[in-house]
């Protein structure tokens, strides 16, 4: 199969998953990694990647998660993604190129909303699926927040026809779509061997 790969690129943890899976996948398909920021910089020391727009989160002075600094700061690129404007064009011409089989994305709003246009089947693989497509046991406040999030999620990733939640704990899925999986690790911590010492690993 032909898949496009993308990655959401803020922060490393994407990008390390996407370390983990890729080798996998490449033995059996040939695999065109699309990435921005952090991640595209993490892959392309041992990749071929494409690199594209991204999304990231902002902070206020407090430390916390700021909701208004993210809107502010990211709301050109939602008018883009939406409007199908210059960054939206440029990804959905690499795509096109490519003429891949599928799209699978991790967190990553660009290729899910071109590969939807382009009616190309997605796959969803990430963490945060666990809010979005997972029943799970929450006080009526962490409800709330989960909500606010799982509908910004799903207006990034377009509802895909599949969704792979990496998860730590088993969770009733909402539909027969979503498949759940341990926690994606890299064969280069897998290889460790682990022993006493003065710190814990996490």
């Amino acid at each position: 199969m032909r898949i496009v790969y993308g990655v959401h690129g803020y922060g490393r943890g994407h990008a390390t998953r996407a370390l983990a899976v890729l080798p996998a996948l490449m033995q059996r398909h040939d695999v065109l990694v699309l990435a921005g920021a952090e991640a595209y910089g993490v892959l392309r020391a041992k990749y071929k990647v494409e690199r594209i727009p991204r999304f990231r989160f902002y902070y206020g002075k407090s430390g916390r998660l700021s909701n208004w600094l993210n809107f502010k700061r990211n709301v050109s690129g939602i008018l883009d993604l939406f409007l199908q404007g210059p960054c939206s064009e440029m990804v959905a011409d690499v795509i096109k190129q490519f003429e891949p089989d599928v799209v699978i994305s991790d967190s990553e709003a660009f290729t899910h909303h071109v590969g939807r246009r382009l009616g190309i089947p997605r796959i969803s693989f990430d963490r945060y699926g666990q809010l979005a497509h997972c029943e799970l046991r929450l006080s009526t406040m962490d409800r709330l927040r989960q909500r606010g999030g799982s509908f910004v999620y799903d207006l990034l990733c377009r509802k895909p026809e599949r969704a792979v939640v990496t998860c730590f704990f088993p969770a009733p899925t909402r539909n027969k779509n979503v498949r759940l999986v341990g926690p994606v690790i890299r064969s280069e911590v897998l290889g460790v061997t682990p022993g006493d010492g003065e710190h814990l690993l996490a």
